[in-house]
């Protein structure tokens, strides 16, 4: 997974099991969105951490760079919050 694309890409794979119905899905769809999962649980918990590092630093020193970067791990941490459990329950509906 190229991080980075997380969201689009993780956007895209929820479009395409949306388009092609979950019932229509196999074990080979399954380990794709098992694969995403693996890969985005892990991930989501270092955005969580760099947020509340850069949290800590803005409380410390102003910095409008710190503060972008901050913005931008919300967004991503939001975004992941609502799109793994949606895998999630793909997942469990895969015969």
């Amino acid at each position: 997974m190229n991080f980075g694309d997380e969201i689009e890409n993780t956007k895209g794979l929820i479009e395409e099991i949306e388009h092609f119905g979950v019932n229509n899905l196999d074990n080979g769809d399954y380990e794709i969105i098992k694969y995403f999962v693996d890969n985005l649980e892990p991930y989501l918990k270092v955005v969580e951490m760099n947020i509340n590092l850069l949290e800590t630093r803005l409380q410390d020193t102003y910095s409008k760079e710190d503060e972008k970067q901050l913005n931008v791990l919300e967004y991503k941490s939001k975004e992941l919050s609502q799109l793994i459990p949606t895998l999630k329950e793909y997942s469990k509906k895969i015969a």
